[in-house]
């Protein structure tokens, strides 16, 4: 009598990858849905809603409302590329990794936050408590953020797969920037009520206040300062210009700033500019030293060949 075949056990190699597998397949299905959501209030918000976000930023003025037309552009060029994002999760291929870890169904919450912010946005002129209704979003949404850009440090980008840098690490980093840099403090006004009434109950608005200003210019240089410290350590190309472009976003709109607000923003766009070349420098001096070193190594094991041979 045979004895019956006995089935090998299962990897736990091939058990990770199936594990991989079901979660890509729930982000193939959240992440595109989500996503679709929030492209449809923010369009709703932008054209069919009255006052639409545009005229809601416009009519209450900040010391921190920024260009709407450069923000505008921005968020598109981040939508196109969560889009481009959706169609690397459809063939996750060797990215399955970090597409789920590091990555997840983080993104669809963060779409689907910011689909529900654009509603109490929209809402905010109808009561304060909308524009806190919001503000408490944004912040839900930046620690998302945050989580997803420090998880992908343990899947780096290289030049070997640039759709995971186009498709993953760019936008990420585009989210946290807007974020940190315009959409949270221009949100935490709105939400303690400094900013220009459009019906004239409040005249003294945020920037006849010398104190307010002050406190803004530590605040963006503050912020200037921590992404300096990312932008030279990580040489970090993409980061550097998206700031960039956001100060200048922000200056554009040189409406109610106050002298010491709108020096912060110019000094800390250079600053960041200063920080970039100062790391493409410092990386290029390191190369040369390295390259001398090798070059002296090399020279002294000639010499001791030539003198065994001799």
């Amino acid at each position: 009598m045979s004895s019956p075949e006995t089935v090998p056990p299962t990897s736990e190699s091939d058990a990770h990858t199936r594990q991989l597998q079901r979660h890509v397949a729930r982000q193939q299905i959240a992440t595109p849905l989500s996503l679709l959501i929030f492209i449809v209030a923010a369009t709703l918000a932008q054209t069919v809603a009255k006052p639409s976000l545009k005229e809601i930023s416009n009519t209450y003025l900040t010391v921190l409302t920024p260009n709407s037309a450069t923000v505008g552009a921005y968020w598109v060029a981040l939508g196109v590329l969560l889009v481009g994002h959706c169609v690397m999760l459809a063939v996750p291929g060797k990215s399955i990794a970090l597409l789920v870890n590091g990555v997840g169904l983080r993104l669809a919450a963060v779409n689907i936050l910011m689909a529900v912010w654009t509603l109490c946005f929209v809402f905010g002129p109808k009561g304060q408590a909308w524009f806190i209704a919001a503000e408490i979003i944004l912040l839900l949404v930046f620690v998302l953020a945050l989580s997803m850009w420090a998880t992908l440090f343990y899947y780096p980008s290289t030049h070997r797969r640039p759709i995971e840098f186009a498709f993953a690490h760019v936008p990420i980093r585009m989210l946290l920037i807007i974020l940190l840099e315009v959409d949270i403090w221009q949100g935490g006004l709105l939400a303690l009520g400094y900013y220009r009434h459009p019906t004239g109950d409040k005249p003294h608005w945020e920037a006849k206040h010398s104190m307010h200003s002050w406190i803004i210019f530590g605040i963006v240089l503050g912020v200037a300062l921590l992404q300096a410290v990312q932008v030279f350590y990580q040489r970090d190309v993409v980061w550097a210009a998206c700031s960039i472009l956001l100060y200048v976003a922000l200056c554009l709109n040189s409406e109610g700033k106050s002298p010491p607000v709108f020096i912060a923003l110019v000094l800390s766009a250079c600053l960041i500019f200063v920080s970039l070349v100062s790391s493409i420098g410092w990386a290029l001096i390191k190369s040369d030293r390295e390259g001398a070193i090798r070059l002296v190594d090399g020279e002294d094991e000639d010499h001791v060949v030539a003198e065994e041979e001799v």
